[in-house]
Order: C-alpha cells, then structure tokens, then sequence
C-alpha cells in the first residue's frame, strides 16, 4: 500500500512536468487525465494487495487461530478486501435494490465470492446464491451466509466441493456462530442435537471418505454410543473405524450394533465376538 501510494503521487506528478509544457492544451488535459486514472488504479490496488495481504497473513499465520476465534476480526479484515474489491470490479456504486436483485447477486458472487457480503439477508440464506459464491471462494464467502448450516442439500454440496475436509471443518465452525448469534438474541438453541444432526449429514454426505470430515466433529460425538449407533444406521460400518468410545470391546454395543447390521462381528474384538456368537447360539 505504501509503495503504491508513492507510485501514484510520482505518476501524477511526471505526467503534469514541465517536460510535457510544450504540447498542445488538449494533449496535455489528456495526459493529465490518463494520470489521474493511473494514479487511481494504482491506489485501488494498494487498498487491495494491502487488505488481501492482512487477510493471507492471518490465514497464513494459523488456519484455526484467532483470526478464526475472533469473529469481529475476521469481519473487519474481510469487510476492508471486500470494500476494495467492490471497487476493482466498478460495483461499490451499485445500489441496494441491486444487492437484493437474485441475477445481479448471483453474477457478481460468481465473480468473488466475497459480494456474498453486500448481498440482503434473504439472499445471503439462498441456496443457489450462497452455492456460487462458495463455489468461487469457500473461505471468504463462509462468514457471510445466512443459510441454516443444518440444510442437508447444501452440506453435501460443500462436501463434495471440498473432498479435502476443509467444507466440513467451515459447515460446523459456522453453526457454532450462528448457534451463538441466535443465543445472544435469546433464542432457544439446542447445541448437542444441532451439531448431532449436521455431523450425520456430513458423514452421510462423505460414506466413501470419512476420513475427511472426522476431524471437523467433537470427539465427544465419536465417543458417544447413540451417536454412533445412528452413523452406521445411515452411512454404514466406516465410522466405527473412527469411534472412541473402546465400543469394540463393549458386548451391550456390539449386541446393539449388530441388530443394525451383522457385518459388525468383523468390528468386534475377539472376546466379543465369540461372546455374542455364543448368545446367538443360544437363542
């Protein structure tokens, strides 16, 4: 930014010398002009390559650090990129109407995912809308959704965009700002059965790679018997491969476990399994 600053002042200053006094008026109102138009170009993508900076050295700095701890932070950092931004693309003029126009919010989210930010609430909560804008740009659009986080056909559409996890990892830290928004408001907000639910539907969006989503969720859920009796119910035996709650070498789970599926004896560790063979014997 400081070097752009610079940049621009030289500029405008070499385009109005004296060593341009011996061109016709109108070439030099033109030149004047054109440096005018430089100078500001160069100070937009100050603002912008010193914002963006901010923003990457946070990122950078830590993925989950404070700039992700501190809400407000990451607002302000974003807000400033984003302000620049809106200028780069001649859209800081655009009026509200605009911003609650679907077409014009849904080309301009597919440009930066960041406009997501100048959209209306209603559009911030749509899903098309919202699916654009993490298409371009998941990490920067993220903070601004309105969109319910426990919306199943928008969780597997962030998981299969994001095979590597990092979907699953934003789906939840968001329910849990939005879960502390609607306190703060007074609403009634059940955590547990909230962050139960979108923890299925992530696995159940990932059955051929939990792996990706598993450290996106508490470990108090894998460590939880219900919980994980409802994953193999809808995505199979795979998270039992994940599980920490010891349920291998539990025969009141396993007994449990296999009314939801017999393929689960593989699972069990021998002792377990020879003992619920032989009750089954028995019956």
């Amino acid at each position: 930014l400081y070097f752009s600053v610079h940049l621009s002042v030289f500029f405008k200053r070499f385009v109005s010398g004296s060593q341009f006094a011996h061109l016709p008026r109108r070439a030099h109102r033109g030149l004047a002009k054109m440096g005018q138009g430089v100078s500001s170009k160069l100070l937009t993508l100050g603002v912008l390559a010193g914002a963006g900076a901010g923003v990457g050295g946070f990122l950078l700095l830590d993925g989950r650090l404070q700039f992700e701890k501190s809400r407000e932070a990451k607002l302000s950092m974003l807000g400033a990129l984003l302000e620049a931004l809106l200028k780069v693309y001649g859209l800081d003029s655009a009026s509200e109407d605009k911003w609650n126009d679907y077409e014009f919010v849904l080309s301009a989210v597919e440009k930066q995912g960041i406009f997501l930010g100048k959209a209306s609430d209603a559009l911030r909560g749509n899903v098309e809308v919202v699916l654009a804008a993490v298409h371009n740009n998941m990490r920067m659009a993220f903070p601004f959704i309105a969109l319910d986080m426990r919306t199943p056909y928008f969780i597997r559409e962030v998981v299969a965009e994001s095979p590597g996890g990092s979907g699953a990892r934003l789906i939840m830290e968001r329910l849990k700002e939005q879960q502390s928004d609607r306190r703060s408001r007074g609403q009634p907000v059940d955590e547990v059965a909230e962050s139960e639910t979108v923890a299925l539907a992530l696995l159940d969006a990932s059955k051929d790679n939990m792996a990706a989503v598993i450290p996106a969720l508490d470990a108090s859920l894998l460590a939880d018997q219900e919980f994980i009796l409802e994953a193999m119910e809808s995505s199979g035996l795979g998270i039992l491969a994940f599980e920490k709650g010891n349920f291998r070498n539990s025969l009141p789970f396993m007994r449990e476990a296999f009314d939801v599926n017999t393929d689960v004896l593989d699972y069990a560790s021998e002792s377990v399994r020879a003992a619920l063979l032989k009750e089954l014997r028995g019956q």
